[in-house]
């Protein structure tokens, strides 16, 4: 039996209750799961997100973390206070519910699209005192990284904390356009979750872990395997639903989490072929 927690995105492409989720993501063998925080969840929409942790656990999951909304992420970077302001505090609205639930990470985006406005220190210097919040809370903050690299970069150099770290998402670094995993090598000391799918190249698809035409061996190569002892997360979607149950997809999921374990987990660092025909 590993020790190291496998999880999947509670959010997998099926219109399901929560509760019906979870329980299929727990009895697939997955042991954690991440929530989504966003209207598109039907608990949040009905301001029943409460509700949320308490289903996981019930399924029998623990919450590794809570995805923060990002369709305003960009405006971190405004010149604007009031925009800047808006962004804060949706964090720490978030921030907040994770720290009432004993969820110990919260995910956010720093950026948004191809051609996100560059980071700025009035933006770097609000997520600063966003985080001694966190840390009172004892909440950490996980820096997605997404098409840009820089701004994830400017948060980790620009703030020097415990309550700060990275969240490696292996589609986004494959479609940014940038060195893949050159980030995962800088910042690996201060990698605190994972949301791992594959893609096409193109687009950030989540595929299962296999389906597409990411470098593993790249990946393998970069993760941090003796350091990291956090939960290897799936954010996969099946391509299309007709003709597959979600059991069978959470159960092919599960199996592919396995997998990885073998190659990115702590106790196996020999090569695993991952690539499915």
């Amino acid at each position: 039996m590993h020790s190291q927690p496998l999880g999947m995105y509670a959010w997998f492409g099926y219109p399901l209750p929560l509760d019906q989720r979870v329980r299929l993501i727990a009895q697939a063998g997955f042991s954690t799961t991440c929530l989504w925080f966003g209207d598109d969840e039907e608990l949040v929409a009905g301001n029943m997100a409460d509700k949320m942790p308490a289903l996981a656990r019930e399924a029998g999951l623990s919450v590794d973390n809570i995805h923060a909304p990002f369709a305003d992420c960009n405006a971190l970077w405004s010149e604007s206070k009031e925009s800047v302001a808006t962004v804060i505090n949706q964090y720490m609205t978030a921030l907040v519910f994770c720290r009432k639930h004993n969820v110990p990470i919260l995910v956010v985006h720093v950026s948004k699209g191809s051609c996100p406005p560059p980071p700025t220190e009035s933006g770097l210097d609000a997520l600063g005192e966003l985080v001694t919040r966190p840390g009172e809370l004892g909440v950490v903050l996980a820096i997605e990284n997404t098409r840009s690299p820089q701004h994830p970069a400017f948060v980790l150099t620009g703030i020097e904390s415990r309550y700060v770290g990275l969240c490696y998402d292996s589609s986004h670094d494959f479609i940014s356009g940038h060195s893949p995993c050159r980030l995962l090598k800088k910042w690996g000391d201060r990698l605190v979750t994972t949301h791992l799918s594959d893609n096409n190249g193109t687009n950030d698809d989540h595929y299962l872990p296999g389906d597409g035409r990411i470098d593993w061996d790249m990946v393998q190569d970069a993760f941090p395997t003796s350091q990291y002892s956090g939960a290897l997360m799936l954010e996969v979607v099946p391509q299309t639903i007709a003709g597959i149950t979600p059991e069978h997809f959470a159960q092919t999921a599960y199996s592919r989490a396995l997998d990885l374990h073998r190659k990115l987990g702590q106790q196996c660092h020999a090569g695993h072929a991952l690539p499915r025909a």
